[in-house]
């Protein structure tokens, strides 16, 4: 019999004018407004789907909204926002195949509402071209002390030059406890895990000299997994988080892979986080690994052999756990994984050769050939 659990992603994108490939043509905080973009977001799917948390300025309503950085008056009232790109996020699913359909369907139907604003999507782990965002106007005093208290806007900076998939993972009756070693267990290996999907080789239209900035830059920054549960206070833990529904109780929320544009590999990904949830073979001693080890890993990811053994040991177990939980299509999703470990294989080298072959600075276009470029 099959375990039971839900599977949803977030997919962050840039955005681009349409078919401009010219560094000038990748839209983002400096180049573009929110009023370019009201026919894309203007009643768009999804606002009533009330599985989605819709955040406490309804800014995150609806399949897709405007991803970036929000402005505060002095008295605490939303004035805007910069923006950074565009996010879709899935409703729950029942298999990582029923989440990866949802996520087409959303993402052709983005992609068309993009076309008639004149823009498209483009998917690169690292901005490759944009300045350090900075804060114009400067911020003031009720927006530093708001950001002082919330960690989600710490490091904005950092948040605007990157983009990365959220890969969330809850089974029902999981206790509180195991999704807790969960978490501990995906922010312990997060460096081994997102080796494999390493996609943000340039910076200031240049090779940075590594396979991902975004990796090299947020690991000290921001958490690699969370999890929310119901009474987390039992939990004095840095990365488990108040359950704000019912619905969200269980959650555990994969932060750290960069965006990758090829959705059999963002399906092996997730099929891999629900094997590793579900193990329970796997011992090691919790704690939050080093910055020097995520920025070894996204310079020369197979360097050390210890990185590709770590790798195996994870794909090994998890596909043993999901075959033990007879999930046979989420643990053969784990073969490609296989195959580009074997070959030391990363979206980063795509992106450096079509640099090297023709200057292109990212993937132009979304997860699916056939959506609207």
């Amino acid at each position: 019999m099959q375990k039971e659990y839900r599977v949803g992603i977030e997919f962050e994108y840039w955005l681009t004018q349409y078919r401009d490939k010219r560094a000038a043509g990748i839209k983002s905080f400096d180049n573009i407004t929110l009023s370019e973009l009201a026919p894309a977001l203007d009643n768009r799917p999804g606002l009533d789907d009330e599985s989605l948390h819709k955040g406490d300025a309804g800014i995150k309503a609806g399949y897709w909204y405007v991803e970036g950085d929000e402005r505060f008056s002095t008295t605490g009232k939303l004035t805007g926002q910069v923006i950074k790109g565009i996010e879709i996020r899935t409703p729950p699913a029942a298999s990582v195949t029923d989440a990866l359909t949802a996520l087409q369907t959303i993402e052709a139907q983005l992609s068309e509402r993009l076309r008639l604003c004149g823009l498209g999507l483009a998917i690169s782990a690292y901005h490759p071209v944009s300045p350090r965002y900075q804060f114009i106007p400067p911020l003031n005093d009720w927006e530093k002390a708001f950001r002082e208290e919330h960690s989600a806007f710490h490091h904005a900076d950092l948040v605007m030059q990157t983009c990365g998939p959220d890969v969330n993972i809850s089974v029902p009756e999981m206790s509180d406890a195991r999704v807790v070693q969960a978490v501990e267990k995906l922010t312990f290996f997060a460096p081994y895990l997102v080796a494999l999907s390493l996609n943000g080789p340039i910076e200031n239209g240049q090779l940075w000299g590594g396979l991902s900035r975004r990796t090299a830059l947020r690991s000290c920054h921001r958490p690699s997994c969370k999890g929310f549960l119901t009474n987390s206070a039992v939990y004095p833990h840095d990365f488990i988080y108040p359950a704000r529904n019912e619905n969200e109780h269980g959650r555990i929320e994969f932060k750290a892979f960069d965006a990758v544009p090829d959705p059999v590999l963002l399906g092996a990904f997730c099929a891999w986080i629900l094997g590793l949830v579900l193990d329970d073979t796997i011992s090691f001693n919790y704690g939050v690994q080093p910055d020097a080890l995520f920025n070894a890993i996204a310079r020369d990811p197979f360097a050390d052999l210890t990185v590709s053994t770590v790798v195996e040991t994870l794909l090994n177990a998890a596909k043993r756990a999901l075959e033990q939980h007879g999930l046979l299509n989420e643990a053969q999703r784990l073969t490609l994984l296989s195959v580009r470990l074997a070959a030391k294989m990363t979206p980063a080298d795509d992106a450096v050769t079509r640099f090297l072959t023709n200057g292109e600075l990212m993937h132009f276009g979304g997860l699916w050939p056939d959506s609207v470029k």
